[in-house]
């Protein structure tokens, strides 16, 4: 059972017979394998944040800012969607750990290329954040106090400018 939202996917194993059910809003059709892993391809985009995609969907907000000269941006998941896994491209940054982690928020501060992410997440209903520094081919998880230090010195950086 892979579930979504208001979404859920459904393996039926019998001996050596499988069947695929896709089910939407409380109906459920029978499906082919092929549509089966179309719709499994769109769940697992549905769950994964690309903080390079600087866009919004219908399960994802986004919204755009610049403050004192600084360009970043926000992203929250929509409504009922549970996301539990954040990604720059192909590199990995988060991935929850159990059905009790939740993505909650990503805010995204740009340097070129670099970027300094803040990431929330509820862990049992606590929320937490952490911190990343990375660029085009790693992300590295930072303190508090290294976000700090950095976003000051992007600050310092676009004022002498």
């Amino acid at each position: 059972l892979y579930r979504n939202c208001y979404n859920a996917l459904v393996v039926i194993q019998v001996g050596n017979s499988v069947v695929h059910y896709v089910g939407k809003d409380g109906e459920f059709e029978f499906v082919s394998d092929s549509k089966f892993e179309e719709e499994l391809k769109l769940m697992g985009e549905q769950s994964t944040v690309n903080i390079n995609n600087r866009s919004g969907t219908e399960y994802l907000m986004y919204d755009e800012y610049d403050l004192f000269g600084i360009e970043w941006y926000n992203f929250v998941p929509n409504g009922c969607y549970c996301i539990d896994k954040v990604v720059a491209d192909e590199i990995p940054i988060w991935s929850a750990k159990g059905c009790e982690q939740r993505f909650s928020m990503a805010s995204v501060y740009v340097d070129g290329d670099d970027k300094l992410v803040e990431l929330g997440y509820r862990d049992n209903g606590e929320m937490k954040e952490l911190f990343f520094w990375g660029d085009k081919e790693k992300y590295d998880e930072i303190t508090f106090e290294e976000f700090e230090q950095r976003y000051h010195a992007l600050q310092e950086k676009i004022d002498s400018a």
